[in-house]
Order: C-alpha cells, then structure tokens, then sequence
C-alpha cells in the first residue's frame, strides 16, 4: 500500500502536492511508533497466532481506504469486436477466430511489463544520484529506545511542515535546496552520532535527526516527481524504493548486528 499511495497522491495533487505528500506520510511515523506497542499488548492477551490475526484485520482495512483511489481519467473500454470471422475457401466461416483482441490484449500487457520494470531510468545521472542517496540514508537507519521517542516527534513535526514549506510561492521552485539540505543534516548527524556520550546531546541530536529525515520521507516523491515528470514517475519511484530495500538490507549487515 505504501508505495501506491505515494504514486496516487502525486497523481492526484499538483498546486498543493507537497502538504498533500506531508499529510500522508505523517501516519506512518505515527505508526511506527505505535504499532510495536499494539503487537506487543495483542501478542500478550492473545498470544503469537492470535496477534497476528488481530493484526492482519486491522491491516485488511486498508483495502477500504485503496477502494476510495479513482483514475483522474475515465478508462478506455475495449472495443467489443474482438471475435473476427474469416471466410473459408468453400465460403463457410471459421469460428471464432480470434485476431484483433488478442493482439490488444498481448500489447497491453507488454506496456505494462515494460512500465513495471523500466530501467532505463537508470541512464538519468540525475536519478541515479538520487536513489543511491535514498538507499544509503536508510542504510543507517537504526536507533536505540531512548533515542526513538523524540525522533518519533520531530519525525511527524518535519513531515506536516515541510508539505508547507515545499508549497511555499518563495520555496516552490527551488524546494530541492531544503531537501538536500535535510539530506546534509542527516549525513552530519549520522557522522557525528558515535562521538556523543551525553545523553542530553543524544536527545537533541535525535530530535533533529528526527526532523530532518521526516523532510526527506515526506517530499522524495515530490522532487522525484520534478526530476523525472508524471510520465515516468512511477517507473522512477519503484526503482528508488528498490534501492532502499538494497539499503535497508545492507545496513544491519555492515554494522555487525
């Protein structure tokens, strides 16, 4: 559901994408930190398989909140004629010969294979760049408990305003420059992370952090989208979610967890 959504509101949303984009992603922080909780009180009152059932039907209403996403535009519906008769040589007809729907149906299918997995998006240095750095911000993306509370905060904070910020008339076509700029925070702070000692620095350094990656969850969409335009959006986004999984995958492996 999450990268679907993602793609929708982009579609969806033009003058007021970014506040869109902010107040989407805004819930998943929220329940991030809330549904360990939930896990660990149902696993508890119903244990493992009980939890995990209470838990799949909460999930499942998400397919009410998917049903509500409508096409901008109306569908094309395919032409009916797609039985073509042929006359034979003793002028009978050959039955249900199928020509011209199975030739549409095969093409269309192709389309959406080659849309699926678009790679030339690849070739764009500017896509490139950017989706390393999506992967390698969520390499590092592990925290203690202590720490988890106040990113949890600023992490919704920076989501709801940077969809204000982005959208601003000054801010709009430039909104990049903020992006990189959370993006440098957030390097620093990754680098500066295993010198502090004092738990009060680790606090703040987390509440920033905090903020700073909630700017970058909430608008990569977006300046992705500026990067590569509606067309080829959702090829580009699912590329770079690829290469956060690489990310996520590669993080825990490097640091010896």
């Amino acid at each position: 559901m999450f990268a679907p959504s993602l793609v929708v509101v982009n579609e969806y949303f033009d003058k007021k994408r970014s506040v869109a984009l902010g107040l989407s992603s805004a819930g998943s922080s929220v329940g991030a930190f809330v549904v360990p909780h939930l896990m660990e009180f149902l696993f508890d009152q119903f244990g493992y398989s009980g939890g995990l059932l209470v838990l799949g039907a909460i999930t499942y209403n998400g397919c009410v909140s998917g049903a509500l996403y409508r096409p901008l535009d109306k569908p094309v519906t395919p032409n009916p004629a797609a039985m073509v008769t042929a006359p034979t040589s003793d002028g009978g007809q050959a039955a249900d010969v199928v020509v011209v729907g199975t030739r549409s149906r095969l093409r269309r299918v192709a389309i959406a294979v080659d849309g699926l997995f678009d790679f030339s998006v690849w070739r764009d240095w500017r896509f490139a760049v950017f989706a390393v750095s999506q992967g390698l911000c969520l390499m590092c993306l592990e925290t203690s408990t202590f720490a988890l509370s106040s990113i949890a905060v600023t992490d919704v904070i920076g989501r709801l305003l940077s969809g204000f910020v982005f959208d601003h008339p000054s801010v709009r076509d430039r909104r990049y420059c903020p992006f990189s700029f959370s993006m440098l925070l957030v390097s620093i702070l990754m680098l500066w992370w295993p010198f502090v000692d004092s738990p009060l620095a680790i606090f703040i350094s987390a509440a920033v952090y905090g903020a700073g990656f909630g700017v970058i969850m909430a608008q990569r969409s977006n300046i992705l989208r500026d990067l590569m335009g509606i067309e080829r959006f959702s090829s580009a986004f699912g590329m770079m979610v690829f290469a956060q999984g690489i990310g996520v995958f590669l993080g825990p492996l490097l640091a010896g967890e």
